[in-house]
């Protein structure tokens, strides 16, 4: 029987205690059974070729299903198969550069007790090899002292993307489904994922520190002082900047963001139709700042004309955690700057490396929604899974007859 919900402008419904009951354990009985079925082995194996066979054979691609495996470490996870003495010789042979993790043999990536957020610098590029200019941009950063820094490949972004965790369950069958197709998507959420999971400082590639951002004014090395839980800069658009950001592991506007991002995902209408910066860049950003500060009863404006909803200042937020903002919008290259080459330079050294810009991503129609792109995949898992179950049937049939 369906009851109404008195005092309520719009009629709204609730299921009586017994039907309710009788429903919800016909879907606990049925549901597991609409794309899988029992295999009898705890080991669910995962296999989609075009993102996963470039990636090395130490790169778990299967996990327990009652148990899932830690993240690896930094040198583990950009450990790929563009980190070998032939890929450098390939990349020099064309003159380009080769660019190598820098980790100081006392490392301080993890956060000490004296630095909330790891001095580990984040960037990301196609390959190891960049072109020279793009090397000499991003060398302030490799040398920065006091800090660890690591390049993150193709390979290693979709490693990370791919990999199971219990506060982002669908990230992983977002990225295998194919819900993502464009690189700038993928960069977006793997920026906030990287950040979450290791805590440290992430850069674009084509942005440099400036003199204010490396001075020892604080005698702690870098404008991010030790006792900072979040750093960001104004970005001109007076919201936080995501060209540069740094954090502590797991800080909660890491988690917003990735929430946000992956909702917005699955509530596409056409896989390859997805406008970045709305869906998974600034503005997944500012909504998740926006949730942030909610947490702590500040009401923080929205991102639009007319609005400049963030100054520079230490913003408080979720379980007592903070974030520090610094510059001002109308100046946002005071600390970092953003761009270091034109438009018209970077798209041609862009494709020198086999990138483009998020400006050149194509919005061709793939006409179908990611929540069908969802759906596909895990029948198709299921599908192989059967298979999977009746040839080990079959084998077993043979044993024993044997």
């Amino acid at each position: 029987m369906m009851v109404p919900v008195s005092g309520s402008k719009r009629p709204r419904f609730i299921l009586s205690g017994r039907r309710f009951t009788l429903i919800g354990l016909l879907i606990l009985v049925l549901l597991p059974t609409i794309f899988f079925t029992s295999s009898g082995s705890n080991e669910v194996v995962v296999h989609q070729p075009d993102l996963l066979s470039s990636i090395r054979p130490t790169s778990p691609v299967t996990k327990k299903a009652d148990q899932l495996l830690p993240p690896p470490s930094l040198p583990e996870l950009t450990n790929t198969r563009n980190n070998h003495p032939q890929d450098q010789a390939s990349c020099e042979a064309k003159s380009f550069v080769y660019i190598q993790d820098v980790v100081h043999k006392k490392s301080i990536t993890v956060n000490s007790n004296n630095s909330k957020i790891p001095k580990v610098i984040h960037q990301t590029s196609k390959s190891r090899c960049l072109t020279q200019l793009f090397a000499k941009i991003s060398e302030p950063w490799r040398s920065l002292q006091g800090y660890d820094y690591y390049l993150h490949d193709d390979d290693a972004m979709i490693r990370l993307l791919v990999s199971q965790s219990d506060e982002f369950p669908m990230l992983h069958d977002l990225v295998m489904a194919n819900c993502l197709p464009h690189g700038t998507l993928k960069a977006d959420v793997w920026r906030y994922l990287v950040l979450w999971t290791y805590g440290g400082v992430y850069a674009d590639i084509d942005t440099q520190p400036t003199k204010v951002f490396t001075s020892n004014s604080n005698n702690q090395g870098t404008a991010i002082k030790d006792s900072d839980d979040g750093w960001f800069v104004v970005e001109q658009f007076h919201i936080l900047s995501q060209y540069v950001m740094a954090v502590s592991p797991h800080h909660p506007l890491m988690y917003y963001a990735i929430q946000h991002a992956t909702h917005k995902i699955m509530a596409q209408e056409d896989t390859k139709q997805i406008n970045a910066a709305l869906v998974t860049g600034p503005h997944a950003l500012h909504r998740a700042f926006q949730d942030f500060c909610k947490d702590a009863g500040i009401r923080m404006d929205p991102q639009g004309v007319g609005f400049k909803p963030v100054k520079a200042g230490i913003w408080q937020g979720t379980n007592g955690r903070s974030i520090t903002v610094v510059g001002r919008g109308e100046l946002e290259g005071e600390y970092i700057t953003r761009e270091m080459m034109s438009l018209h330079l970077k798209k041609k050294q862009y494709a020198k490396m086999g990138m483009s810009s998020f400006r050149e991503d194509k919005m061709q129609s793939s006409g179908q929604s990611c929540m069908a792109a969802l759906f596909q995949y895990h029948h198709h898992q299921h599908h192989n899974r059967n298979l999977l179950d009746q040839n080990g049937m079959v084998s077993g049939d043979s044993n024993r007859g044997g």
